[in-house]
């Protein structure tokens, strides 16, 4: 078969181009991928694209296959929806392209955590449920799941796919020791630093953000935030990027006085908004022009609150967690918020890159859980006594006081303000239901979360400032 970048529609041929050695090849992957549950066609499909270069529309496919064109749609997207196979998006037409993916280890990637939940299943059951040799039997099952995941990851993560990361030279590079990435370092706001880095690569996994919401000069805020974002996606059409993902907020929700919020509510708080949301709000809002006006295959996460290991800066919030589960703060504010394990928004973003629909938005947000309720876990985990909760509208008060003495003494960047205290309560609970029903994705309990995130603080002896 004549290998080709160039997309192939239904003009381009009317007949079947395949010779008598490809049919073969395409029908022995068909039957090896059957045990698997593919439908014949769906293996069909997924071998014939594995022998094109170039994406090819469904049109073609069908002809080449000799499939209805309705079965050849329902096989592409069986086949897109496992991970093994890309959809492009014609811009200006609801045309759409397929072609093998290149990240073949994603589809085992989840497999793997498929199993790492089973085996975190199987342990808890081993502590909570079960006793005696039903026990051991439950730990040693769950030991060899474990072990099996942590096989896969290793070995899918490390040759699956080539991965460059883009940092600053002063960032901080203690989460990338032992990882098998490629260094490249440059800045949002140099637009050749990011050609660099992108050219070759497949996929962007955009985590750029800027949050120092207590700035008193919002300059920066709309410079990283927006501007670093238009220049990216510049970068990412320059290089035919063939999926963008990008990290955003809940801040860009819509809030709903009369349930949990869902994707499709528009932002709806703009007078009650501080710079630092308005600035993530119009970087969200240039990103879906962007798939709207110039095909970047784009998909938006809003990402809640995050938490878990691994937090090496710390973030406020993270170092919040720490100080309370060590003993050193005693006091929370009496609010609630939707939050979410880093791990998972992790896990959420590969699964957006091989089952996310372009110019969509999906809410990465686990559970709305009150301050009193998670900080009262870390307490436990460290023995300590519940902490004590402060009336909202004490905090509220105070920081009107603050606020005054502040502008009254010219003192710049504070983070105790009003806003902060607004924005402390203002989320409330959200739908995560399309995740978990495109993305497959099924976050871990927050109390995992907690205890992981404590136990990575205490093992690494910490005392990241909340």
């Amino acid at each position: 078969m004549k290998n080709t970048d160039a997309p192939v529609s239904a003009n381009d041929r009317a007949t079947s181009s395949l010779n008598e050695d490809e049919q073969q090849f395409i029908q022995q992957v068909s039957l090896l991928l059957a045990p698997r549950g593919l439908s014949p066609s769906t293996g069909r499909v997924y071998g014939y694209l594995l022998l094109r270069q170039g994406p090819v529309s469904v049109d073609q496919i069908a002809i080449d296959l000799e499939l209805s064109r309705v079965g050849a749609w329902n096989a592409a997207r069986n086949l897109e929806g496992g991970g093994h196979i890309l959809r492009q998006a014609v811009p200006g037409t609801k045309r759409a392209l397929y072609k093998a993916s290149d990240n073949f280890g994603v589809p085992m990637l989840e497999m793997a955590a498929v199993l790492g939940q089973m085996g975190n299943l199987l342990a808890q059951g081993s502590r909570k449920i079960a006793s005696g040799d039903e026990a051991v039997q439950l730990k040693d099952r769950a030991d060899f799941y474990l072990a099996i995941q942590d096989v896969m990851k290793e070995m899918f993560v490390g040759n699956g796919r080539n991965v460059r990361v883009l940092l600053r030279k002063t960032s901080n590079v203690d989460a990338m020791q032992g990882l098998p990435v490629k260094i490249h370092y440059g800045d949002v706001l140099d637009p050749e630093s990011l050609r660099v880095a992108m050219e070759g690569c497949s996929s962007v996994f955009y985590s750029v953000v800027d949050a120092r919401f207590w700035l008193s000069d919002p300059g920066p805020l709309y410079r990283n935030n927006v501007d670093g974002l238009v220049n990216a996606m510049d970068a990412a059409l320059a290089c035919g990027i063939e999926r963008f993902i990008f990290t955003s907020t809940m801040g860009t929700l819509g809030f709903n006085a009369t349930g949990p919020v869902t994707e499709d509510i528009e932002f709806n708080w703009r007078d009650k908004a501080s710079a630092y949301i308005l600035a993530r709000l119009q970087a969200e809002e240039r990103f879906m022009d962007y798939c709207n006006n110039t095909g970047l295959p784009g998909i938006a996460l809003c990402v809640a609150n995050t938490y878990g290991p691994q937090d090496y800066q710390p973030t406020p919030h993270g170092g919040m967690l720490w100080q309370v589960g060590s003993g050193k703060v005693k006091r929370v504010l009496d609010t609630s918020a939707p939050m979410v394990d880093i791990r998972d928004v992790a896990e959420a973003a590969v699964s957006a890159e091989q089952n996310g629909r372009p110019g969509e938005r999906y809410i990465i947000a686990n559970e709305y859980i009150s301050n009193r309720d998670f900080f009262g876990m870390a307490t436990r985990w460290g023995g300590h006594k519940a902490p004590s909760i402060i009336p909202h509208r004490v905090a509220v008060a105070v920081a009107s006081v603050a606020e005054v003495f502040i502008k009254l003494f010219g003192i710049k960047d504070s983070m105790l303000s009003k806003d902060a205290v607004f924005l402390s309560d203002a989320f409330k609970e959200m739908d995560n239901s399309k995740a978990r029903r495109e993305l497959n994705w099924n976050p871990r309990p927050v109390r995992e979360t907690v205890t992981d995130a404590l136990d990575w603080y205490a093992q690494h002896e910490r005392d990241p400032k909340g």
